[in-house]
């Protein structure tokens, strides 16, 4: 099930720094952005590279995921499809399907298909394959990375618009003045972020009514020995 290799493969580099520079935590909107840029095969084929078949059948079997049985869409592949989603976030889901399946015959499964079997495979298969496959990144000669042997690590956070369900409105709330509520249920995310590689490495997400500074204390537990937290002095009021 393999990609068409039509584009040559892209060299990532990680940001360099001057000594006077300061190590900005990730801003989202240009990382979408480049990240669109990107061929689709390359992206794609980056993510079956990383994680493997056979990594996501192992998680889908110590889920409890593996005993449905679709042999349109297997669990394995959906689980590659949620996470191409993120990947190529301007396109369709019918529209990933065709370029993770380049060569399959048949029609494409229609939207309500994908959402039985996306809601089939759930969250908690992504959730357990995130702790292996989200890694630091920083190597003692990436600039910024490290200070005095110590890894140097950020904590910030920003607010995301989600989907208009009434469903994510109960559960995160909507922004609002006193004439009327936001267009777009929020949510907060909180992240623990490697300063060298702007990687969020762990993060916390809640309603957006709760604050940055509340929910800090839950991600210093994430901060083994030999880390330095950089944060700002709002979280020390």
């Amino acid at each position: 099930m393999g990609l068409p290799n039509k584009q040559p493969p892209i060299r990532i580099s990680l940001p360099t720094l001057t000594s006077d520079q300061e190590a900005t935590v990730i801003n989202l909107r240009q990382e979408t952005d480049a990240l669109a840029s990107w061929p689709t095969g390359e992206r794609l084929r980056a993510l079956q590279r990383i994680i493997p078949r056979v990594q996501v059948e192992a998680v889908l079997a110590h889920t409890g995921h593996d005993r449905a049985v679709c042999r349109r869409l297997p669990g394995w592949f959906m689980v590659w499809l949620l996470l191409a989603l993120g990947l190529c976030c301007r396109d369709c889901s019918r529209q990933i399907f065709r370029w993770l399946q380049p060569f399959r015959p048949g029609a494409v499964p229609g939207r309500s298909t994908l959402c039985e079997a996306r809601q089939r495979v759930g969250i908690a298969p992504r959730r357990v394959l995130a702790a292996p496959v989200i890694q630091l990144l920083g190597q003692p000669s990436t600039p910024g990375a490290f200070y005095r042997g110590r890894r140097t690590m950020a904590l910030d956070g920003f607010v995301l618009d989600l989907a208009d369900t009434p469903a994510k409105a109960r559960a995160f709330g909507r922004p609002g003045s006193g004439r009327a509520p936001g267009a777009f249920p929020q949510v907060r995310l909180v992240a623990l972020c490697e300063t060298g590689s702007h990687g969020l490495w762990r993060l916390l997400l809640k309603p957006r009514r709760h604050g940055e500074v509340s929910m800090a204390p839950d991600l210093l537990r994430f901060l083994p020995e030999g880390m330095l937290l950089l944060w700002d002095r709002n979280f020390l009021n």
